[in-house]
């Protein structure tokens, strides 16, 4: 027979011919009809739980058809041609105080397929009976089963996980169940829930899973604990500070456009239903109102989007009343303005000591995590990322603290060999973090830091440190056609990436500035075809000039662009 062999640890399984196995015991001999791939069976085939059962065949979970029932197995009642379904674990002795309660995972004699014995990739293999479940007698004549083995298998391990968990959760009628991952256990149990009639909410930090999710079941709420919001607003950030520093003769284009749709973005339902939930199982609340009262992460980082775009663009759209609507939900929208978020933002400053409101406590240090309620809270898990970033926000406003702090978290956290070469040191687990997917990497500490170096003018170390951005293989940095790609960061680390490197010495007090009279009264480029060509500079120097950079966009052609504000006798030089 066919079967699936992985010869080594972190090897991939080839296709070999071995011999079908003869049932011993209560051991059925069964057909595999279809076998799923789970996790762990990538864990067990790395090797990291161990190497001493190599060679083996993986596969753990599986729904099968009997093909041969020896008299020992006759007990449990299963007969030729029934379909069942194979658990994970096997081989229980039956007899011991685990196997009695029926927590056979206990069981001292316990083994899995895949890993003690050969598992489910194979054409054939031995499942014991005491562990086989019965779908249906004969599989084979039964039309409605007949396509759905392929559905059925994922039951016989995740499936039943999660199962376990929600019997032992006793969930009441009626009740709203969050559903922490969207992945394949997040769906099995939301598949489980709204088949029960029960309201879900699904979390998760993969925005294609949360899609996935409710393509498959409409009724379900999903939140992205990633925060889109963040990412949203660093979007806006970059794309800003490339207008702003770059390009700020290039006005009503693509990138003023671009900046503008994701402000709006930013009000819809999927990125601001997050506060429902906040109000109800961290404020215990069901006023949704998500600005007057604590919000700072929604008036402060939302204003500054809007004051960023304002500053680089001269549209002040959403300076007019009612200019953004905040849905909350289908039945809960709240109509607000730049000046409105900046008056909440005011008001719980003047009540909150230090002007601090409500991540950070009393004592003026940063505290990641912090039960509204109870005023619990974990200890700052990040250091290095959260001072770099500290000593760059506060340049505009408190310059002096701000290169003090530069100061203190370059003295803690970088070091020097005897060549001048840059490192890091005492670097914490949280400084790992990518906020986007909660993934792993260096990302957080380098855009920070390297912000930082470039608001104090610290070029050698920023020179340093972009040579670690590059050579950092974790980021999986790729370039093609001038685009610089890194693989393995979320979007919100790949903007803040891209803005550590456009910045400039002082950055903060050059960006919030007005624009000049020269680019307001001067000439600009109004449109150009983003896909035919790109913008890499455009600014007015005396209010007479303007002095724009193209390049072609996926092929060289011809395209037409719109200046506006031209001066007669303007000399234009390509």
């Amino acid at each position: 027979m066919r079967a699936a062999v992985c010869k080594e640890a972190g090897a991939p399984c080839v296709a070999e011919e071995i011999p079908v196995p003869t049932p011993t015991g209560r051991h059925l001999l069964v057909k595999v009809k279809a076998a799923s791939l789970c996790q762990t069976d990538l864990t067990v085939m790395s090797g990291k739980v161990g190497t001493h059962w190599f060679p083996l065949v993986p596969g753990h979970e599986a729904v099968c058809v009997v093909v041969q029932v020896p008299e020992e197995a006759e007990p449990w009642g299963f007969q030729v041609g029934d379909l069942v379904g194979a658990p994970l674990w096997c081989e229980f002795c039956l007899e011991c105080r685990s196997c009695k309660s029926e927590r056979f995972e206990y069981c001292a004699q316990m083994k899995a397929k895949g890993v003690h014995e050969a598992g489910f990739f194979s054409e054939y293999t031995n499942l014991d009976a005491a562990n086989a479940v019965l779908v249906t007698r004969n599989f084979g004549v039964n039309a409605l089963l007949q396509g759905l083995d392929r559905r059925l298998s994922p039951i016989f391990c995740a499936g039943i996980t999660v199962w376990d968990g929600l019997a032992q959760a006793k969930l009441g009628v009626s009740e709203s169940v969050g559903v922490v991952g969207a992945g394949g256990l997040g769906q099995l149990a939301t598949a489980y829930l709204t088949t029960l009639g029960y309201k879900v909410v699904v979390m998760d930090v993969q925005e294609k899973q949360l899609i996935a999710c409710k393509e498959e079941y409409p009724g379900v709420e999903t939140i992205n604990s990633a925060s889109i919001r963040y990412q949203l607003c660093e979007i806006v950030y970059v794309l800003a500070l490339a207008n702003k520093l770059y390009t700020p003769s290039f006005r009503g284009g693509y990138l003023q456009q671009a900046q503008k749709k994701v402000i709006c973005k930013y009000c819809q339902k999927i990125v601001l239903n997050y506060w429902k939930w906040e109000c109800l199982w961290g404020k215990l609340s069901t006023d949704y109102e998500p600005v007057k009262k604590g919000n700072i992460m929604l008036t402060a980082f939302l204003l500054l989007a809007i004051g960023l775009y304002e500053s680089a663009t001269g549209d002040h759209t959403f300076s007019q009343d009612n200019a953004l609507e905040l849905i909350i939900d289908d039945n809960h929208r709240y109509r607000h303005a730049a000046r409105t978020l900046a008056q909440a933002l005011m008001g719980n400053f003047s009540i909150s000591s230090y002007c601090l409101y409500p991540c950070e406590d009393e004592s003026g240090s940063a505290h990641p995590i912090r039960s509204y309620p109870t005023g619990l809270r974990l200890p700052n898990i990040v250091g290095a990322a959260n001072m770099f970033s500290v000593s760059c926000l506060a340049g505009a406003n408190f310059p002096d603290l701000s290169l003090r702090c530069y100061a203190i978290a370059r003295h803690e956290y970088i070091e020097f060999d005897s060549q001048y070469r840059v490192s890091y040191k005492n670097i914490q687990n949280g400084d790992r973090l990518d906020p986007g997917n909660y993934g792993t990497s260096m990302a957080l500490v380098f855009s920070s830091s390297l912000m930082a170096a470039r608001e104090h003018g610290d070029e050698e170390v920023a020179r340093q440190i972009t040579t670690l951005i590059d050579n950092d293989q974790t980021l999986q940095r790729t370039e093609k056609d001038g685009v610089v790609w890194y693989e393995g960061v979320s979007l919100f680390m790949k903007c803040q990436l891209l803005r550590s490197r456009l910045w400039l010495r002082s950055g903060w007090s050059r960006f919030l500035q007005p624009l000049s009279d020269a680019v307001q009264r001067g000439p600009y480029l109004a449109d150009v075809n983003y896909a035919e060509a790109l913008v890499a500079k455009a600014i007015s120097s005396t209010g007479d000039d303007v002095d724009i950079v193209l390049y072609p966009g996926a092929e060289s052609k011809s395209t037409s662009i719109s200046i506006k504000q031209l001066k007669p006798k303007l000399r234009v030089r390509d």
